[in-house]
């Protein structure tokens, strides 16, 4: 089987807050969240329908992604023990994040979580 590139619009904000008027999710039944389209032409009509002055200025953000198994999240879970106090570490890649960018991020994530608990101990002995 062949894999095919799809496009992801992920949609979220304040257009879907329980008192935005005029309602994107009861006027035309667009729901926050992730939506994906096997062609251009389809990612292109759902977006008209999101810059819709009505409903854009209302907060309406967007994340588009276009690429191989776009339905896949990458999420890390780590646990750390620190002081006989365990720590756990959930971070969301979300989806298309290539594995030079998720090991990128994880060093930095890490490299944060290890200095605020070095500063903690630097903290304890002063």
């Amino acid at each position: 089987m062949k894999k095919q590139k799809e496009y992801m619009v992920h949609i979220w904000g304040g257009a879907w807050n329980s008192d935005a008027n005029p309602s994107i999710e009861k006027d035309l039944g667009i729901k926050d969240g992730y939506h994906y389209f096997k062609t251009e032409k389809e990612k292109n009509d759902f977006c008209k329908m999101l810059d819709i002055p009505k409903y854009a200025n209302q907060g309406l953000a967007r994340d588009i992604k276009y690429g191989y198994m776009s339905h896949k999240r990458t999420i890390f879970v780590g646990r750390f023990v620190y002081k006989e106090k365990e720590f756990i570490l959930h971070f969301d890649f979300g989806v298309l994040c290539f594995c030079l960018q998720k090991i990128i991020i994880l060093v930095t994530v890490l490299g944060v979580f290890l200095s605020g608990m070095n500063m903690e101990k630097m903290l304890c002995q002063n």
